[in-house]
């Protein structure tokens, strides 16, 4: 009887591990919403994803033609398709940039980074404490 209890007791651990496991790196829009940092090879970038489904993103790159670090807003919406983060820029000082879409190919999600491929090169978010 025992040996039976502690089997079933164990097989029930196990369980429980392995449902942890995969929701650790589940993207979920619960797993976005917040602050997040990028650093790139053009700069860096802010964003924070709201519950509403929007995104506002601050944006600092290097003016090529003037050769100063320059600042941008920029806003969009943003949804989970599959395994992607899709962000879709609705406003922008920039007119092109309207209506553009962003995909992150998401390759891992922890509580406070996001991996991801863009354009097939690799990168990661950071996320920033609330103040």
């Amino acid at each position: 009887m025992f040996k039976h209890s502690k089997m079933i007791n164990s097989l029930f651990m196990i369980s429980i591990l392995f449902a942890m496991q995969l929701n650790a790196g589940e993207l979920t829009a619960k797993s976005v919403i917040g602050t997040w940092y990028e650093k790139n090879n053009s700069g860096s970038e802010v964003t924070t994803f709201l519950s509403d489904g929007t995104w506002t993103a601050k944006v600092t790159y290097l003016d090529l033609f003037s050769n100063t670090k320059k600042t941008a807003t920029i806003n969009g919406t943003w949804k989970i398709v599959n395994d992607n983060l899709v962000k879709t820029i609705t406003w922008a000082k920039e007119k092109k940039l309207k209506g553009k879409a962003i995909t992150y190919k998401i390759t891992s999600v922890t509580e406070n980074k996001i991996s991801f491929k863009e354009d097939g090169k690799q990168g990661k978010m950071q996320r920033l404490k609330d103040k």
